[in-house]
């Protein structure tokens, strides 16, 4: 099918600067050393009532001061600032850090005045200014900037280095606001991301047709100079044809896995980036959500969602050498996307690259996902048990995710923990914050018809934009996700049901989990036998592995089950799967698996493992079981058969007294060894109170009648022959 698009121009409202929620404590902002004294910089004004016993560490060169315990006349507290002296000095040129252990009890901690304590922090650089030239001063202020419009949503800042006064300058702060003066208070400037000594920067995510004021200072080992006096410029107009980029009207069409393809005109100097409109009626609420590198031979765009009921795309293009920052976070795509790490590769992504050991900015391929998840039975959350699943947090600035940080689940069992080692800002469970899991399910049908998805696990409402966010940085998605309220969110899930219908990830509960999966763990055991396809009416042997097309009615003896239709666990197959010790599976997709169909016809090794379910509802823990084939030598095969043989020769017991027939009503379950355990279980039932009708009325002939015709017929030797 094919649909277009309405393209407006790129509009970008001015980036906030989120307030810090009541509630939030202080964070440490700035530290010095000089010496053996230490000066700390607070968000806010901090106290102790007991300023002695803070419990702190300072590491010399990642080896801890162990003489670098205070007494209260060495600790002194003025407003945001914290200065101590630490028993050994450090020395020129050491790295030094300070560790907080915030002491739980007792009066210690460090608060602000509405009693708001600080949390502990761990690896808090300070700038070490020993042995510095103490005769130097902060720098001047440079001459106001130079502002060129560069897009209609960008533009560029220019300046010249000021005079260093004694020390050599290693930074610029620069900041911005919009409008045609100055603003009447400091707190209303917008501070912009820059790193480095380079004397020019660019401003992205602005407003189009829009002034803006944009002042610089220069950062020596003393301090920060003055502000500089203020640049005046304004980005281009939003219908402007900029050298920055320009915007291509969009058609696409839609492939059979659900996704989006848009075949676009390009060559090798440009990029493209796609944008996603929820709602074509409100064109100014769009989602970028893949990066494109352009080619000659022109560009498909494709994204990792399946596009929605009622979607539209944008694409904008733009040059390599004066590359966008479609994630707003200073950086333009394509430095983010040269950097070493593929796991901070993240132009889509507003959190800044960190340790990949603590985890990931960007999950580019299922490689990244296996080594971020946690898999095993002893996961901290019980419903997690045996699923493969990556812990995530995603940042607001007000209704609007900005943020992604996938966690290293192996290393922090908890949320709260990678917060802590990350030595974020504020509280882990902030209103400006949400955290969730990314759990795969090797057999899940996904939304694009094959098997192997994803379900997003999140807590509330927000996940509506927030998905959007999580799906861009995982570009290796096909239309392969899910989404799921969390426990804490379920008892909300009616009253919400709207919102998620309106998505265009679709939803899936707990219940709803194994009835969409292509593979049931109905008996764990191992077998050994020759993997064979059977139809209605083939019987197989005691030594297949029979992949059976239908449920038969009688099953014999054999190494092992594969079901191409769904069982249930007190069907005849699996009853029979139980009761011979064999692994018996559903797998509804076995004769597609190449694991599986490529061994057809050959020994194998056939493993199913099974799963509890989990009480609470919030999910199915049956599919954490699993199944493995392998092929198998005619060696292993005649082994596992031979142990499993009895060691010595076992016969049934008959009784063979009973000569005549019996009405079902007078046989009792005791008479199963002259009527059999069928006609005797029909017979118990007569007496369970079911309405008259539901247990077939009878009569049953004992084995009498059965070994005398063996016996009058000779059959008993030709048996034996």
């Amino acid at each position: 099918m094919l649909a277009t698009a309405l393209v407006l121009p790129l509009l970008f409202a001015a980036p906030k600067v989120a307030a810090q929620p009541d509630g939030d404590p202080p964070v440490p902002r700035s530290g010095t050393i000089d010496g053996t004294t230490a000066t700390l910089t607070f968000s806010e004004a901090v106290v102790s009532t007991d300023p002695g016993a803070l419990e702190m560490a300072f590491l010399l060169d990642g080896i801890i001061d162990v003489d670098a315990s205070v007494s209260p006349s060495a600790v002194s507290i003025h407003g945001k600032t914290v200065t101590l002296t630490l028993g050994t000095g450090a020395k020129e040129g050491q790295a030094v850090t300070v560790i907080y252990e915030a002491g739980y009890v007792g009066n210690n901690r460090l608060k602000d005045a509405a009693g708001n304590a600080v949390e502990a922090f761990y690896d808090f650089a300070l700038t070490n200014n020993t042995g510095l030239d103490k005769t130097a001063t902060p720098p001047a202020a440079p001459v106001a900037p130079t502002v060129t419009g560069r897009s209609p949503s960008s533009v560029d800042a220019d300046w010249s280095a000021p005079a260093d006064n004694g020390s050599a300058i290693i930074g610029y702060d620069l900041r911005y606001f919009q409008g045609d003066s100055d603003p009447s208070s400091d707190d209303d400037w917008v501070g912009a991301n820059h790193s480095g000594t380079a004397t020019s920067a660019t401003l992205f995510c602005l407003a189009a047709d829009s002034a803006y004021r944009v002042q610089a200072r220069a950062v020596n080992a003393a301090g920060a100079g003055a502000w500089s006096a203020s640049g005046a410029g304004s980005t281009l107009g939003p219908n402007a044809a900029s050298p920055a980029g320009t915007t291509g009207a969009v058609s696409f069409s839609v492939e059979g896995d659900g996704r989006v393809r848009i075949d676009v005109p390009s060559s090798d100097d440009v990029y493209h980036v796609l944008y996603y409109q929820p709602d074509r009626a409100v064109p100014t609420t769009e989602y970028a959500v893949a990066i494109h590198m352009g080619a000659d031979a022109g560009v498909t765009l494709t994204e990792p969602l399946g596009i929605g009921a009622a979607g539209a795309y944008r694409v904008a293009t733009f040059p390599r050498d004066t590359p966008d920052d479609a994630d707003c976070d200073g950086t333009d795509d394509l430095t983010e996307l040269a950097r070493a790490q593929k796991t901070q590769q993240a132009p889509l992504n507003g959190a800044a690259p960190f340790d990949p050991r603590h985890g990931a900015v960007a999950i580019p391929d299922m490689e990244t996902f296996r080594e971020l998840s946690f898999l095993g039975q002893d996961a901290e959350l019980k419903h997690l048990q045996g699923l493969e699943h990556v812990k995530l947090y995603v940042e607001y600035d007000g209704e609007t995710p900005v943020k992604v940080y996938f966690i290293n689940s192996n290393t922090y069992p908890w949320h709260s923990y990678f917060f802590d080692a990350m030595g974020l800002a504020g509280h882990w469970a902030s209103p400006h914050r949400m955290r969730g899991e990314i759990i795969y399910y090797p057999y899940l049908r996904a939304p694009n018809g094959e098997v192997g998805a994803f379900r997003y696990e999140v807590p509330h409402r927000r996940f509506a934009q927030s998905y959007e966010l999580v799906a861009a940085n995982m570009p290796f998605l096909r239309n392969n996700l899910y989404t799921a309220p969390s426990r804490d969110a379920l008892p909300r899930n009616e009253e919400e049901q709207a919102v998620y219908d309106a998505l265009r990830v679709p939803p899936i509960l707990a219940e709803d989990l194994y009835g969409t999966s292509v593979f049931h763990a109905l008996n764990g055991a191992v077998g050994y036998g020759l993997l064979r396809v059977f139809g209605p009416g083939e019987r197989p042997t005691f030594r297949d592995i029979a992949i059976l097309r239908q449920l038969p009615n009688d099953l014999p003896t054999v190494a092992g089950v594969i079901s191409l239709v769904p069982q249930t666990p007190l069907s005849h197959v699996n009853l029979r799967a139980v009761q011979d010790g064999i692994p018996n599976a559903y797998i509804g997709n076995a004769l597609e698996d190449e694991t599986i169909s490529g061994l057809i016809g050959r020994y194998v090794r056939f493993e199913v493992t099974t799963a509890p379910s989990v009480p609470d509802g919030r999910n199915d823990r049956r599919l954490g079981a699993t199944w493995s084939i392998r092929e198998a030598t005619a060696e292993e095969v005649a082994a596992h058969h031979a142990a499993r043989r009895p060691a010595e020769a076992q016969t049934p017991v008959r009784d063979l007294s009973v000569t005549t027939y019996r009405d079902l009503d007078a046989i009792a379950f005791a008479d199963s060894d002259a009527f059999g355990v069928k006609a005797a279980n029909v017979a118990a039932m007569r007496d369970f109170g079911f309405a008259a009708g539901t247990v077939p009325d009878g009569y049953a002939l004992p084995f009498y009648f059965y070994d005398a015709f063996m016996t009058h017929n000779g059959f008993y030797a030709d048996v034996d022959d």
